[in-house]
């Protein structure tokens, strides 16, 4: 799904193709509205092992602070994480 820019949201998050992809505690049809993923994209919603790119969902200051390090594990050396 592009929005106003025509960028698809996939492409503006930086994921592509053979991506390991994490959604941690996403809206339960968040995955949807990401529309189509790169050609063997894998996606996962636990932030065990690395990730190329993660998307982590919190309203919460505390549950951030508390997450942040395992966040930081899954991304290192060279992954993109995206608080929502």
């Amino acid at each position: 799904m592009a929005g106003y820019s025509g960028t698809p949201l996939p492409t503006k998050l930086g994921i592509k193709p053979a991506h390991r992809l994490a959604l941690i505690d996403a809206p339960e049809d968040f995955a949807a509205t990401l529309g189509p993923l790169p050609d063997a994209v894998q996606l996962r919603t636990t932030a065990r092992g690395p990730a190329d790119v993660l998307v982590y969902f919190t309203t919460s200051r505390a549950a951030f602070r508390k997450r942040l390090p395992a966040l930081g594990r899954a991304i290192y050396p060279d992954g993109g994480l995206w608080i929502a």
